[in-house]
């Protein structure tokens, strides 16, 4: 049986290297969960290495706040609306906030759900949900150059 479950406890200085985005600036990113201490979790590691960071506790909280961000990360287990079904409302927002470029990415530990990510029409997977040092280098991996 595969664990996911982290296995790491702290996030070490090579995962908290400043980094710029974009022309020297952060890369902005919106983190979509319905848990604060997540966000908040979160929220901390990618500032630590470079990313500028909003946050919104669900799907209908994103909408005013999507505009400008290059990476949205998006939780599938959510109250309301859960985050696959939420994505279309997402891009409509993100386009009419003329951000047609943002990417959007399912967070989730839940293999199946992650397994479904395409299906959903998310832009890619990061997986490990609540493992920061693994989501910091998978941030790093697919930060805008």
């Amino acid at each position: 049986m595969i664990s996911l479950q982290p296995k790491e406890s702290i996030l070490s200085s090579e995962a908290l290297r400043p980094k710029g985005g974009c022309m020297g600036r952060p890369v902005r990113v919106l983190i979509i969960d319905d848990s604060a201490a997540a966000l908040a979790a979160m929220k901390k590691a990618l500032e630590a290495s470079g990313f500028a960071v909003k946050t919104a506790k669900s799907i209908d909280e994103a909408v005013p706040a999507i505009g400008g961000a290059e990476l949205i990360i998006v939780d599938f287990h959510m109250p309301g609306q859960d985050g696959g079904p939420g994505l279309p409302k997402l891009r409509s927002a993100a386009d009419e906030a003329g951000n047609a470029r943002a990417k959007f990415y399912l967070h989730t530990s839940d293999p199946i759900e992650g397994a479904n990510y395409g299906k959903y029409g998310f832009d890619g997977l990061l997986l490990y949900k609540g493992n920061l040092p693994r989501l910091v280098a998978q941030m790093d991996a697919i930060r805008p150059k």
